[in-house]
């Protein structure tokens, strides 16, 4: 989770121009920044430098809405947010959740080399605006069981998804079941996946979705294979 702290970064690399589809209204808000390295709430890995990431205010995290539709805890989570300031635009991507007392509704904390982008450092707290966009991404979606999964208790968590995922589902006994999504962005079985290679419907929030038959299966044992690629990729909205 964040804390805002204003500091002073070194030289910036070049920012990379991105193609993108808009979604959803325009949201007028703040920024701060921190020092990120892409790890945090989300619970994703850390990137190499420079990241272009942001936190997400508590109140947007845990209850987010978009185009008019409620969705529950980290749906935000692998979002990316066109943030247009004073000096300019920057796409991010939501990593952390940020907690405390100017993260109110609308804000985002970024990391310094996104601030650097859309104002002045020495700014410290500025006004911006910001949309959630659909950008290009290299291959199809990816899958990562957490650490002590099996077929007895299965977490699993989506990375590299073009829009933000709204559900995932598990087929168990010709039925698809809901799979619970916690705050820290994994989406929990207590109960297990069962034995096998699981067969996964994932919906992102425009409808769309992907059925994916694991690469990884569960056999009782504790996987030692956390990460593996699926075979698709939403389409831009």
């Amino acid at each position: 989770m964040s804390k805002i702290h204003l500091i002073m970064p070194a030289i910036l690399a070049a920012v990379v121009s991105i193609q993108q589809v808009p979604y959803d209204e325009q949201r007028v808000g703040t920024a701060t920044y921190y020092q990120a390295d892409g790890n945090g709430n989300c619970m994703f890995d850390a990137l190499p430098e420079p990241q272009y990431v942001a936190a997400l205010n508590t109140e947007d995290y845990n209850n987010p809405v978009i185009n008019g539709q409620s969705y529950d805890n980290a749906t935000m989570c692998g979002a990316y947010a066109l943030v247009t300031g004073r000096k300019g635009s920057i796409t991010v991507k939501i990593v952390d959740r940020c907690d405390g007392g100017l993260c109110t509704a609308n804000h985002l904390d970024l990391s310094t080399e996104a601030f650097a982008e859309i104002d002045d450092l020495d700014a410290g707290y500025v006004s911006i605006n910001w949309q959630l966009v659909s950008v290009p991404l290299d291959g199809p979606v990816q899958f990562r069981y957490k650490d002590g999964s099996s077929q007895w208790w299965t977490g699993i968590q989506l990375l590299n998804h073009r829009n933000p995922v709204a559900s995932v589902e598990l087929l168990r006994d010709s039925a698809w079941e809901v799979v619970p999504r916690t705050q820290y962005n994994y989406f929990i079985a207590d109960n297990g996946f069962g034995a096998g290679c699981p067969i996964l419907r994932v919906t992102d929030v425009f409808g769309n979705q992907l059925i994916e038959t694991a690469k990884v299966c569960l056999d009782g044992d504790i996987v030692e294979q956390l990460e593996w690629t699926g075979l698709g990729q939403f389409p831009r909205p």
